[in-house]
């Protein structure tokens, strides 16, 4: 499934709230505004996002944004792709709901985000997802130091000195993108 057609497009952009969502919505408008897709005025942003925003181009692309404090309500029109934003502060339900959501239109799944206590349902499909999987699913994890816009690879002084100010684990899920069980932890089997 190809996010080009003749008929129009509907992305999603779905966060934990809909602030979650703010970053990689502004980036979409402000590159299709850029490249000329687009217009502020098409663009519907209220209370600087703290509610459901939209945008709708001139090729038929639409892209709004959805709250997953209720699953229950990820709802409406099927989608041809969800971007997942923060997808650590997501629930399973959150996860199941909006990859459901996919299957109609046989839709692509985007998710971003840091790992938050690498417990739970996201370390599991990362690591699933790192190799071969009848899913069709791929994880891909970018160390914060391969983002050269903030720093000079992982001696960065700042990294240096958050290295030191972290227990490993902890280091290496916020900085390093891996999910990491601190040592000690109990958890129940899912």
């Amino acid at each position: 499934h190809q996010l080009t057609s003749d008929r129009p497009q509907l992305i999603w952009l779905v966060g934990k709230s809909y602030e979650a969502c703010v970053p990689e919505f502004k980036v979409m408008w402000e590159q299709l505004v850029k490249f000329g897709q687009l217009t502020k005025e098409q663009v519907h942003f209220p209370d600087l996002g703290r509610e459901h925003s939209w945008f709708e181009t001139s090729t038929g692309l639409t892209v709004s944004t959805h709250t997953g404090d209720d699953p229950t309500k990820i709802a409406r029109d099927a989608p041809d792709a969800v971007i997942g934003c923060e997808v650590a502060q997501w629930d399973v339900e959150l996860w199941r709901r909006a990859i459901s959501r996919l299957a109609e239109k046989r839709g692509r799944m985007w998710a971003s985000g840091s790992f938050e206590g690498s417990l739970g349902w996201l370390p599991d499909v990362w690591r699933r997802w790192m190799v071969a999987n009848p899913d069709g699913g791929r994880a891909f994890s970018i160390p914060s130091w391969k983002n050269i816009h903030l720093f000079n690879g992982p001696d960065d002084p700042i990294l240096v000195t958050m290295r030191a100010l972290m227990p490993k684990h902890r280091y290496l899920e916020r900085f390093g993108a891996e999910p990491c069980v601190p040592s000690g932890a109990v958890y129940a089997e899912s």
